[in-house]
C-alpha cells in the first residue's frame, strides 16, 4: 500500500481530459497537502474541489465524506508504516541490530512521508472515536514489534529496562520527533540522523556499555 494513495481503476471515456472527474489518487494527494497546510477544519469540500479544478459534487465519486477521506489518508499512512517495519523485521537475529533496523526504517519512512506524518500527528483528534480506535490498533501492532525486540534483548541479558510498554511509547515518541532534530555541525545527511538516534535508543536500553558492541 502506498502512503496516502489507494490505487483506483480508471474509467474509460472519450470525453475531453478537462471534463474528466479527478482520479482518486489525485484527490488524495491534493487533500493531504491542504489538510496539512490549512488544517482539516479549514478545508471545505468546495475548497478541495476548487484546488483540483472540478465541481464539488464530482468528488463524492471518490469518498463518502470529508471525514471519511481524512480517515483513509491517516489509515493509509499508518498501515504503510506498519508494512515497512514488518518487512525489515529479522527473527532470531541480534536484537540490537533488530532495533537499529527498526529505527532506520522508521526514520526513513517519516522523512519520505512528511505530509502523512504531519497529518496523523495533528489531525488524529478530528477522527471519530471508532476511527481513532482502529488507528490505535494499527499503531499497537508496530509498537508490539519494537516491544518484542526489546524483550528478546532482555532475555539475552543485553537490555535492562523496567516497563517495556512505557519504554516503547517513549521511544516511538522520540522517533516521531527525529525529523525535527537539527544535525550536528558539518553534518546534514539522513545517515547521521539515523545513527544519532540508533545510538541514543540503544544507550537507553543496554544493560551495560559492553552490550553496545
Amino acid at each position: 500500500m502506498q502512503q496516502s494513495v489507494r490505487v483506483s481503476s480508471a474509467r474509460a471515456s472519450c470525453a475531453p481530459a478537462s471534463s474528466l472527474a479527478p482520479a482518486s489518487d489525485q484527490v488524495r494527494v491534493v487533500a493531504l497537502e491542504l489538510f496539512v497546510t490549512q488544517g482539516f477544519n479549514g478545508v471545505s469540500v468546495r475548497r478541495l474541489a476548487s484546488a483540483i479544478g472540478v465541481q464539488a459534487g464530482s468528488l463524492y465519486n471518490h469518498f463518502d465524506s470529508k471525514q471519511g477521506l481524512l480517515y483513509e489518508l491517516i489509515e493509509d499512512y499508518e498501515e504503510a508504516l506498519l508494512y515497512v517495519l514488518r518487512k525489515q523485521q529479522c527473527h532470531g537475529h541480534d536484537p540490537r541490530q533488530a532495533v537499529r533496523s527498526y529505527i532506520d526504517a522508521y526514520i526513513r519512512f517519516l522523512l519520505a512521508n512528511h505530509l502523512g506524518a504531519a497529518l496523523t500527528r495533528f489531525e488524529f483528534r478530528s477522527l471519530s472515536s471508532a476511527q481513532q480506535r482502529h488507528i490505535q490498533g494499527v499503531r499497537r501492532r508496530y509498537h508490539d514489534l519494537l516491544g518484542e525486540m526489546i524483550r528478546e534483548g532482555m532475555r539475552r541479558r543485553l537490555f535492562a529496562i523496567g516497563n517495556v510498554v512505557a519504554v516503547v511509547h517513549a521511544l516511538i515518541a522520540m522517533l516521531e520527533g527525529a525529523p525535527d532534530c537539527p544535525p550536528a555541525e558539518g553534518a546534514s545527511s539522513i545517515e547521521w540522523l539515523i545513527e544519532h538516534f540508533q545510538a541514543l535508543v540503544l544507550k537507553s536500553l543496554v544493560a551495560d556499555s559492553a552490550a553496545l558492541t
